[in-house]
C-alpha cells in the first residue's frame, strides 16, 4: 500500500474518451511507452486524479476526504493509484527511474520509432499503402500546380479521416511532381522547447522503411552554428508533427528523398517584447545559416510546415464551448491565411502576437520560420476545415497552402 507522498497523474499523457457497454471511460495513453499498455479509468476517477496535487500525503488525503466528504476508507483509491504508478502513469520516483533507463536505451537506437502507428495510421505496409491511396482520393480542391516548392499542411490526427484527409490531400498533392532531393520540415514542438529550433540525427521509421535524415546538412549547420545548433532527440521522439510528414513523404517519393525535420520551439518572448522573431539575433542567425547551407548544397529543396491553426474550447483552457465560436474562429483563421497567402508573414505574426495568440495557433512559430527561410514569391490557398469534438466541447482548425519561389 502507498505510504508518504501520493504521486500525481503525469501531465504528458494522451487522454481519449471511449465507450464500453454504453458507459464512457477515459483511456490513458503514454506516447513515451513507459506505460506500455493503455488503461481505461472512469471519468470520476480521472477528475479525482486531476484534483490531487503533490502536497498530499496518505495521511493528509485521508484527513481531507473525511472532513470534506465524510469518506472513511480510502484503501481502494490508494490501491488504484498504486496500480497506475506501477504501470508508469504517475509522477513518482519509480517513474523517474523508468524514464532515465528508457532515455538511455533510446540513445542507442539507430532510428526513431513510429509513435502513432496503429492509432493514426496502419503500421503494416500493405494496409498503409491502401490507407494512403484512399487519403489521396479525398482532395476536393485539386491544384493545377503539382510542383510547388513549399506547402503548409495539417498535422491533425490522420485517423480523423472525415475531417482531415481532404486537406492533407490538397496540400501534399501540390508537391507530387516536385521531385525533391530534400524536404525541410518545420514542425510544431508540442511538448519540448529546449531551443527555438531543435533537430534530430535519427532516421525516421515509417511503414515503408526508414526515411533518411540529411546528415550532411546537419554537419554543415554544425560547422557554422557550433554550440548554437541544438540536437534534441527526445523532443523529436514523441512529436507527431514531424512523424506525419515523414510517413507521407516516404509514400509519395518512395525513399528517393531525404528529410531535415526541424521542431520549432516557442517565440513567446518575441510576442511579449513586441518584436518580430526575425529581429531576434539567434532566430535570425539560424534562418540565415540554414538558407546558406541549403543553397550551397545544390539540392532540389521542398519546404514544408506541418501545422494546425486555431485550438479552442474546454480542452485548450477556454471556458466556452468551441461550437459557439466556430464562425468567429473561421473568420479570424481566414484573415490569417490571407496574410500568409499574400506573403505578409510579419503581418500574420503581428496580428496574432497582439492578442498573445488568443486563438492558440500552434503553427504560428513554424509558419513564420518556414516563410522566412523559404522566401516564396507566390502563395496559393488550397483548403481549410475545422474539427469539433463534442465530448470535450473543443475544436481544431487546419489548412493547406502552396508556395513557389
Amino acid at each position: 500500500m502507498l505510504e508518504g507522498k501520493i504521486p500525481t497523474l503525469r501531465k504528458d499523457l494522451d487522454l481519449s474518451l471511449i465507450k464500453q457497454e454504453n458507459e464512457e471511460f477515459v483511456l490513458l495513453i503514454d506516447r513515451k511507452k513507459i506505460a506500455e499498455t493503455p488503461i481505461a479509468i472512469t471519468k470520476d476517477f480521472l477528475t479525482f486524479l486531476l484534483f490531487l496535487d503533490s502536497q498530499f500525503t496518505v495521511d493528509s488525503l485521508k484527513e481531507y476526504l473525511k472532513k470534506e466528504f465524510n469518506f472513511e476508507n480510502i484503501d481502494n483509491l490508494l490501491s488504484q493509484i498504486e496500480e497506475l504508478d506501477n504501470y508508469g502513469f504517475m509522477e513518482s520516483p519509480s517513474f523517474e527511474a523508468k524514464l532515465i533507463a528508457n532515455i538511455e536505451l533510446y540513445k542507442k537506437q539507430p532510428y526513431r520509432p513510429m509513435i502513432t502507428a496503429n492509432r493514426s495510421f496502419p503500421a503494416d505496409a500493405p494496409d498503409f499503402l491502401l490507407f494512403m491511396d484512399e487519403l489521396f482520393t479525398k482532395a476536393e480542391n485539386q491544384s493545377e500546380i503539382k510542383n510547388f516548392d513549399g506547402i503548409i499542411v495539417p498535422h491533425l490526427d490522420l485517423s480523423l479521416e472525415k475531417y482531415s484527409h481532404r486537406v492533407y490531400a490538397a496540400g501534399y498533392n501540390a508537391i507530387r511532381e516536385s521531385e525533391p532531393d530534400l524536404v525541410v520540415i518545420f514542425g510544431t514542438s508540442h511538448f519540448v522547447s529546449s531551443d527555438y529550433f531543435m533537430l534530430s540525427r535519427k532516421n525516421y521509421e515509417t511503414p515503408l522503411g526508414s526515411i533518411e535524415i540529411a546528415q550532411e546538412i546537419i554537419d554543415d549547420l554544425q560547422k557554422e552554428l557550433k554550440e548554437d545548433l541544438t540536437i534534441d532527440e527526445e523532443a523529436h521522439r514523441y512529436e507527431h508533427s514531424t512523424e506525419y510528414p515523414a510517413v507521407i513523404l516516404q509514400y509519395l517519393f518512395k525513399g528517393q528523398t531525404k528529410i531535415l525535420p526541424i521542431l520549432v520551439g516557442s517565440f513567446y518572448d518575441c510576442m511579449v517584447n513586441k518584436t518580430l522573431p526575425s529581429e531576434q539575433e539567434k532566430i535570425n542567425k539560424f534562418i540565415r545559416t540554414l538558407q546558406k547551407v541549403l543553397k550551397n548544397s545544390n539540392k532540389k529543396v521542398v519546404y514544408l510546415a506541418s501545422v494546425d491553426f486555431s485550438h479552442i474550447g474546454m480542452k485548450f483552457g477556454n471556458e466556452f464551448d468551441a461550437l459557439e465560436k466556430l464562425e468567429e474562429c473561421k473568420k479570424e483563421d481566414l484573415e490569417s491565411i490571407r496574410l500568409i497567402e499574400n506573403l505578409d508573414v510579419d503581418g500574420f505574426f503581428q496580428k496574432n502576437a497582439e492578442t498573445l495568440n488568443k486563438w492558440n495557433i500552434c503553427g504560428l512559430f513554424p509558419i513564420y520560420a518556414f516563410m522566412k527561410t523559404m522566401e516564396p514569391r507566390f502563395g496559393k490557398f488550397l483548403d481549410y476545415n475545422q474539427w469539433y469534438e463534442k465530448e470535450t466541447q473543443s475544436a481544431v482548425t487546419f489548412a493547406s497552402l502552396g508556395f513557389k519561389v
